[in-house]
């Protein structure tokens, strides 16, 4: 690998559910930063893949450090389809870093 092809401004180590608010706050910004990860959210992933899924108990006060607006006459998440709400936070920029 090129070592310039390496160089950046900002290094994340890791996509989860607490980066990605900073990974498109450095891409609204024009940061030039990189993504170490073997893979994106990796507990909800392996969840997915293993056929789990569950209702996910939180509270109000939690979701308020959301950037999502959330109605609150509904439901909360089960475990599958709050990580098809994270994949869907994937842009294909932020995937190919």
């Amino acid at each position: 690998t090129d070592a310039t092809a390496m160089d950046c401004e900002v290094c994340v180590i890791g996509l989860g559910v607490s980066s990605l608010p900073l990974l498109k706050l450095l891409q609204h910004s024009g940061t030039d930063f990189r993504v170490v990860t073997s893979t994106a959210f990796g507990i909800w992933r392996k969840l997915a893949d293993a056929g789990e899924n569950f209702d996910l108990v939180t509270t109000i006060e939690s979701t308020n450090y959301s950037w999502w607006d959330y109605d609150y006459d509904f439901p909360f998440y089960t475990a599958r389809s709050y990580y098809e709400k994270l994949l869907a936070e994937l842009t294909p920029e932020l995937e190919e870093r």
